[in-house]
């Protein structure tokens, strides 16, 4: 059905061009921009795959789709009603693939995955960009899709020159299971095991991998970018050494900094992000849920979190207090300094108290409620003084998603700067 969709959609655009290269373009512009707005687009629905009773080998690919092709000035048009056309000059058309692979799941069983692959039609690439998205909760609204979100980063990246590569992560897209959120080693090997399928379909189309790799990724891909930046220094994997990673309004100190700071609630959001981290963690440590959510929420939570609903949703069915969706037991243990199973989850997917070789420059906003300024600061502040080339960025008094839009042309540029000293 989807493989169909997509042979409709090629046909309908290829009867629909006018005969003169003008019109031509400006009637793909139109189609082009007209889906991204609307969110959709050929072939953007995404089905769970089937479960192989072999997998392969993590990092070889399962599976490869086209689905767009960007021209450059459909590219430059999509920027421009973004206002980022200025500080985001692109210069190269972008094909986007849907690519399934194989990685290892947190039971360390093989498992597959989903990501997105975008490449420049430019004769030689700057380097490689692998970009971890926000918390998503709807295992649709993922970079595979494509959706909205990514595509900005596809093209912002690869209409520059660089592969762009984004993982789904496991759970959503169509990975089977649940999402395993903010599970730092299952995190890094979807990262991880994406770039070594991007490796392989590259070598397919004759060009060369190239050397440079970057990596950078907004909110909850802030701490899959720092896991994944972690994962590849501590077991080094060929061609795919880290440059350079520019985190942005990421989570790093989950059991000291985030956590504290979501039980004050000061984002709407902060029970819903608490109850994902809660069922997501029970799930890979096989431990009961209901020590630490209250039963009447908990019992929710296969809906709420089985990978169909938005976060606005799970959000308006949650209480605003986090401290409501909280046994008081928990709550008691937690102001006493006990330890539980959960606190003890969050502090094994710390992703802070390492000491990186490639440099990493981090971005934050001072009116940001959902990652708080004073985990970044504090990250900054401890890899400095284990020796790591570690600097931050304020972008403004901007909210959470104010720090991605404002951040996305200073990471370029920086990247851009760094691949120009490596030549």
């Amino acid at each position: 059905m989807a493989a169909n969709a997509v042979r409709d959609c090629r046909r309908a655009t290829t009867n629909s061009r006018p005969k003169r290269p003008a019109l031509r373009r400006l009637a793909t512009a139109i189609l082009a921009i007209s889906a991204t707005v609307a969110g959709t687009g050929c072939d953007s629905n995404i089905e769970v795959a089937a479960v192989d009773s072999t997998a392969g080998a993590p990092g070889s690919l399962r599976s490869v789709r086209r689905i767009g092709y960007y021209p450059a000035v459909v590219s430059r048009l999509l920027l421009r009603r973004a206002g980022l056309s200025e500080s985001l000059p692109i210069e190269h058309g972008v094909v986007v693939y849907r690519v399934e692979y194989w990685t290892t799941g947190p039971d360390a069983e093989g498992v597959h995955a989903s990501g997105l692959v975008a490449i420049p039609r430019s004769k030689d690439f700057r380097g490689v960009v692998s970009y971890q998205h926000p918390t998503r909760t709807d295992r649709g609204s993922v970079p595979s899709t494509p959706s909205k979100t990514a595509l900005f980063v596809a093209i912002a990246f690869a209409g520059h020159g660089y592969i762009l590569v984004a993982p789904d992560y496991l759970g959503l897209g169509s990975s089977p299971g649940r999402h395993p959120y903010l599970h730092s080693a299952s995190e890094a090997s979807a990262v991880v095991d994406l770039l070594g399928a991007a490796v392989e379909l590259v070598r397919q189309k004759d060009r060369t991998w190239p050397e440079l790799l970057f990596l950078t990724g907004f909110s909850q891909g802030g701490h899959a970018s720092l896991a994944a930046h972690r994962a590849l220094e501590a077991a080094p994997v060929e061609g795919l050494r880290v440059t350079a990673t520019a985190p942005i309004a990421g989570t790093y100190n989950l059991s000291g900094i985030q956590f504290p700071k979501a039980l004050e609630g000061a984002s709407e959001n902060h029970p819903a992000y608490l109850g994902y981290l809660a069922t997501g963690y029970a799930h890979v440590y096989d431990e009961p849920i209901t020590t630490v959510i209250r039963e009447r929420y908990a019992q929710q939570f296969d809906t709420l979190y089985g990978g169909s609903m938005s976060m606005p949703d799970i959000v308006s069915a949650l209480p605003s207090d986090p401290k409501e969706l909280l046994r008081p037991e928990f709550l008691t243990a937690v102001s006493a300094g006990q330890e539980t199973w959960f606190t003890r989850a969050m502090t094994e997917n710390d992703v802070f108290s390492w000491t990186p070789h490639a440099p990493i420059r981090f971005y934050y906003g001072r009116g940001d409620q959902d990652s708080p300024m004073e985990d970044t600061r504090f990250t900054v502040e401890h890899m400095q003084s284990r020796g790591g080339r570690v600097s931050l960025v304020d972008v403004g008094d901007v909210d959470h998603n104010g720090v991605a839009f404002a951040a996305v042309p200073l990471v370029r540029a920086w990247f851009d700067s760094v691949a120009a000293s490596s030549q």
